[in-house]
């Protein structure tokens, strides 16, 4: 009888160990995510992020955590193996397609606005330039040219000198 103690392998870590995760390519790549992007947002290296994403890398749970709300998805769905999880791509790409356009439609609106506001402005200006011009026409323009000549073709009386 041996009495040492034998090493099991919990469930758990061989679903987060040495497992590949091709639901993490397939999601990456229907977004169109770099593994730079995907690095980053997990805080490791894109040579790390890609050995986690062929299952040569140990995987956080708090990694699961953040990949899952980056692609929408549970992180029941990221944890295990492509045998007990589908990934609906249709359903992903319609609700990214549908937020895409409800921030196309808002962006319209938001122009739309802004556009307006840009028009009274241009409009309010115009009417600021007019009354400009009105007032500069009503005053009469003393240049530096027409005060010489002014000045000059005035006599002066020369003063008297007084002797005392």
């Amino acid at each position: 009888m041996s009495f040492g103690k034998t090493k099991t392998k919990s469930p758990m870590k061989a679903v987060f160990r040495n497992s590949n995760y091709p639901k993490l390519k397939q999601l990456r790549m229907l977004y169109s995510f770099k593994q730079e992007y995907i690095a980053d947002q997990l805080g490791i290296s894109q040579s790390e992020y890609s050995r986690l994403e062929n299952g040569q890398r140990h995987v956080k749970i708090e990694d699961f955590k953040k990949l899952a709300s980056l692609y929408r998805v549970t992180p029941a769905l990221l944890m295990v193996s492509e045998a007990y999880a589908h990934v609906d791509v249709e359903k992903i790409k319609a609700e990214v397609i549908e937020e895409t356009n409800s921030i196309t439609k808002r962006m319209m609106e938001e122009n739309a606005i802004l556009q307006s506001r840009l028009d009274e402005a241009i409009q309010t200006t115009q009417t600021l330039l007019k009354a400009i011009a009105e007032l500069q026409n009503k005053k009469p323009r003393i240049t530096h040219d027409s005060y010489n000549s002014e000045n000059s073709s005035r006599k002066t009386k020369p003063k008297k000198n007084i002797a005392r």
